[in-house]
């Protein structure tokens, strides 16, 4: 079954987060969602949420077992649900953090 996985990172720790996620088998750009603790400019944080099978979870674990100190600077969430969005704003609003959206051009 595939697993929820809910990951965020100061944006400080960025590089070595998706240095962590490309070792597992994930590409090298995997943050998308901009975070901060008011919504606003300047971003502070950065989340991803996907649907991950079993055996990256096994890796991730493994990788982040052998990186504790990039491990306690990151918050990671796995659950064996469906709702990616629930679960991505559950963890966010926990962390208390909130989603910067982006500028549109009028």
């Amino acid at each position: 079954m595939n697993s929820s996985v809910v990951i965020l990172t100061d944006t400080t720790q960025l590089a070595a987060a998706n240095a962590l996620l490309s070792e597992c088998g994930w590409g090298a750009d995997n943050f998308r969602a901009e975070l901060s603790a008011d919504g606003a400019a300047p971003v502070t944080h950065l989340g991803l949420h996907a649907m991950a099978q079993p055996d990256f979870v096994t890796r991730l674990t493994a990788a982040l077992d052998a990186e504790p100190e990039l491990a306690a600077s990151l918050r990671v969430s796995l659950r064996s649900e469906n709702d990616r969005w629930g679960h991505f704003n559950s963890v966010v609003a926990t962390a208390n953090l909130i989603r910067v959206e982006p500028d549109l051009p009028d």
